[in-house]
């Protein structure tokens, strides 16, 4: 569960510099 945490800190920083749009973000997740 750790490096799930660690994975959602880097994409949420990741969607505040390319300001990726919610429904990229949901799909990227359900991958």
């Amino acid at each position: 569960m750790g490096k799930k945490k660690q994975i959602f800190k880097l994409v949420s920083t990741k969607m505040h510099k390319r300001k990726v749009t919610n429904i990229e973000y949901l799909l990227w997740v359900m991958h």
